[in-house]
């Protein structure tokens, strides 16, 4: 997997597991960043909007990934106009508090 530079998360909330060609991938949502703080009520929306998206979207997972962290919320911007999440995909499983930075950024479609 090779290491994108991104928005450091800082902490993640687990909120669920989908699977990927019959492997559990474990789904968490980013808490804080080093730009930002996530309130719990939008960590209680967002997460099962986000595993909805995944699980549409399998294919993005890619081989490998152990967890997939929702960094940005349902956005479009003027690089990527389409309207998509925003999400770390991980190694391993990280702890809570201590998300290491070898991810890979990924884009979650909410319209195909």
């Amino acid at each position: 997997m090779s290491t994108t530079k991104f928005t450091k998360i800082l902490t993640k909330a687990r909120v669920g597991t989908v699977k990927r060609n019959g492997q559990d991938v474990a789904v968490s949502v980013a808490t804080r960043t080093d730009k930002w703080f996530r309130p719990t009520e939008m960590i209680q929306t967002q997460g099962p909007r986000f595993i909805a998206v995944i699980e549409k979207n399998p294919d993005k997972i890619t081989p490998g990934t152990k967890e997939a962290i929702l960094r940005d919320i349902e956005h479009s911007s003027e690089e990527d106009p389409k309207v998509h999440f925003s999400a770390i995909l991980m190694p391993q499983v990280a702890p809570d508090n201590e998300i290491p930075e070898n991810g890979q950024s990924a884009y979650f479609y909410t319209e195909k």
